[in-house]
């Protein structure tokens, strides 16, 4: 056997071996830690996020923002801000509204109950969850009324839903 053809395919493998080192790796994107820092540094500097105690818990891309906010406009422009984060696959909302956010919702739904007409003399209980959702229950509505207490519930902002208690 030829010195060179016994020397080949050790060569060959070696040589093997350097491309196999020598080749660029595969591009990894941010871990979650990067991608907790970076979400937490855009929603301290957004003007909108900034005075709110939020946080980001990453799991391979997908972002959940926990945290308490005033209103449910707030929870879609922080989840528009950790959603804008490169790396950041998807953006979930796990955010609360505050306590005197709650009140303030009650409040507002209760006066706008109060200004309609033909719900003059209707007895309200509302009650708000700290995901926007507000209960009503009364035991002195018709079907019309009932309808007209949804519709107007339903306007008022940081209302997410409405569930109807009422008879």
């Amino acid at each position: 056997m030829p010195l060179s053809s016994r020397w080949t395919p050790l060569l060959w493998c070696t040589f093997g071996f350097t491309l196999a080192a020598c080749a660029p790796q595969p591009e990894r994107g941010p871990t979650d830690a990067d991608l907790r820092a970076a979400v937490e540094v855009a929603l301290a500097l957004d003007p909108v996020t900034t005075a709110l105690e939020l946080a980001a818990v990453p799991d391979a891309g997908v972002i959940r923002v926990v945290g308490r906010t005033e209103s449910v406009a707030q929870q879609e422009h922080a989840l528009q801000v950790a959603a804008a984060v490169p790396g950041v696959v998807e953006a979930l909302d796990n955010m609360t509204l505050a306590p005197g956010a709650l009140a303030r919702i009650a409040t507002e739904v209760r006066k706008a109950l109060a200004a309609r007409p033909d719900l003059t003399g209707v007895r309200f209980s509302v009650v708000v969850a700290e995901d926007g959702v507000v209960t009503l229950s009364s035991d002195d509505t018709d079907a019309t009324q009932r309808q007209l207490a949804l519709d107007t519930a339903n306007q008022v902002e940081s209302v997410t839903s409405v569930l109807d208690r009422m008879r």
